[in-house]
C-alpha cells in the first residue's frame, strides 16, 4: 500500500524553465487537482482489489501524464505569446516615439511656416506702401510735363509776339525809308522848278497845303506806331520776365523730376530685393516638400511595417484598434501638414501673379525681373532727355 501511495504521488515531468515560469494561481490549480486525484485514487482503493487498483494506477498515470504534457505544451503557447505581446509592445514604443518626432517636425514646420507669413505680410505691407508712392511720383511726374507743356506753349507765344514786333520794326524802316526817298524827291522837284517858282506858286502852295495834311497824317502815324512799339516792347518785357520765371520754375520741376527718377529707381533696387526674397521663399518650399514628401513615404513605410504586426497579432484586437487610431492621427497630422504646405505655395503664387500683373513685361518666373528694371530706367531717361530738350 505505501508502495502504490507513493506511485501516486509522481507528477508528470515538466522543464524547468516552464515550472519556475508557472505563477502562483496555476501552482494552486495543479496542487487542487492533485489533491483531487489523489483523493478519486483513496476511493478506489477502498472499494476495489488490488489487480483493479494497479489497472487503474497505470491508467491515472498515463492520464496524468498526459495532462502534464498538454499543460506544458499550453505553458509554451502562452510564453509564446507573451513574448509576441512584448514585441508588439516595443513596436508600438517605438511607432509612438516616431509619431512623437514627426508631430515635433511638424510643430517646427509650423512655427517657419508662421515665421514665412508674418514676413510675407510685412513684405505685402512695404509692396503696397511702394506702390502708394510709385502712385503719387507718377502723379508729380504727371504734374510736371503739364507744366513743362504749358512753359513751351508759352514760349512758343512769346516767339510769335518777337516775330510780329520784328515785323513792325521792319514796317517802321519801310516806311522811313519811303519818307526819306519822297523828300529826297521833294528837293529835286525845288531844285528842278526853281525856274518855274512864280508860275507855279498856287501849285506850290496847294502842295504845300497838302504836304503839311501829309506831314500831319505821318506825324499821327509816327506817334501811334510810336506808341504802339513802346506798348509791344513793354509787353514783350513782361512776357520775356514771365518766361524767366517759368523757366526757373521749369528747372525747379526737373529737379523734383530727378528726385522722383531717384526714388523709382530705390524702388526699383526694392522691388529686386523682394524678387530675391521670394526666390528664397520658393527654395526654401521646394525644401519643405522635400521634406515632406521624405516624410510621408517614411510614414508610408512605418504604417506598412504597423500592418503587417498588426496583421500578425489579430488575435489582441484591443491592441489592433489603438494601433489603428494612431495611424489615423498619423495621416490626419499629415494631411493638416501637406494643406499648410498647399496654401503656403498658393500665397507665394499669388505674389508672383501680383509682381506679373503689376508689370506685364515680367515673365511668370520672374527671371526678366533685373533686365526690365533696367530697360524702364532707360526709357524714363530718354524721356527726360526729350523733355529737357
Amino acid at each position: 500500500m505505501n508502495q502504490s501511495d507513493s506511485s501516486l504521488r509522481v507528477f508528470a515531468p515538466m522543464p524547468n524553465r516552464a515550472a519556475s515560469s508557472i505563477s502562483a494561481p496555476e501552482r494552486s490549480e495543479l496542487e487542487s487537482a492533485s489533491s483531487v486525484n489523489n483523493n478519486r485514487t483513496d476511493m478506489v482503493r477502498g472499494s476495489v482489489p488490488d489487480i483493479v487498483q494497479s489497472a487503474a494506477i497505470n491508467t491515472l498515470d498515463r492520464d496524468l501524464w498526459a495532462a502534464g504534457q498538454s499543460i506544458a505544451a499550453y505553458r509554451q503557447e502562452r510564453m509564446a505569446i507573451y513574448r509576441a505581446l512584448d514585441e508588439a509592445t516595443a513596436a508600438r514604443a517605438g511607432s509612438e516615439h516616431n509619431a512623437a518626432s514627426s508631430r515635433k517636425k511638424y510643430l517646427q514646420m509650423k512655427s517657419q511656416y508662421h515665421q514665412l507669413l508674418a514676413n510675407y505680410k510685412t513684405l505685402s505691407e512695404q509692396y503696397n506702401g511702394l506702390q502708394q508712392q510709385y502712385d503719387i511720383a507718377c502723379g508729380e511726374r504727371a504734374r510736371a510735363l503739364e507744366d513743362q507743356r504749358k512753359l513751351l506753349s508759352t514760349k512758343t507765344a512769346s516767339e510769335e509776339e518777337r516775330a510780329l514786333r520784328d515785323a513792325l520794326d521792319l514796317e517802321l524802316q519801310q516806311t522811313k525809308h519811303e519818307l526819306a526817298v519822297l523828300e529826297d524827291w521833294k528837293c529835286q522837284e525845288l531844285l528842278s522848278h526853281n525856274l518855274t517858282i512864280d508860275k507855279l506858286k498856287e501849285d506850290i502852295k496847294a502842295k504845300d497845303s497838302q504836304l503839311a495834311q501829309f506831314s500831319k497824317d505821318l506825324e499821327s502815324m509816327n506817334y501811334q506806331q510810336t506808341l504802339m512799339s513802346s506798348q509791344n516792347m513793354t509787353d514783350f518785357e513782361t512776357k520775356d520776365a514771365q518766361i524767366t520765371k517759368l523757366m526757373a520754375e521749369s528747372a525747379i520741376h526737373i529737379l523734383e523730376l530727378e528726385k522722383k527718377q531717384q526714388q523709382i529707381a530705390t524702388l526699383s533696387a526694392e522691388l529686386e530685393s523682394a524678387r530675391v526674397f521670394i526666390q528664397g521663399l520658393e527654395e526654401l518650399q521646394n525644401k519643405m516638400e522635400q521634406v515632406h514628401s521624405g516624410e510621408i513615404e517614411n510614414f508610408r513605410q512605418e504604417n506598412s511595417n504597423l500592418r503587417e504586426v498588426l496583421d500578425e497579432m489579430s488575435a489582441d484586437r484591443q491592441l489592433h484598434t489603438s494601433f489603428q487610431e494612431e495611424n489615423q492621427k498619423a495621416e490626419t497630422e499629415l494631411e493638416l501638414l501637406h494643406n499648410e504646405n498647399v496654401s503656403l505655395t498658393q500665397q507665394i503664387e499669388s505674389v508672383r501673379k501680383t509682381l506679373v500683373a503689376r508689370f506685364p513685361g515680367l515673365s511668370d518666373s520672374l527671371d526678366n525681373l533685373p533686365d526690365f528694371l533696367t530697360e524702364n530706367e532707360e526709357e524714363k531717361k530718354r524721356k527726360k532727355r526729350k523733355a529737357t530738350k
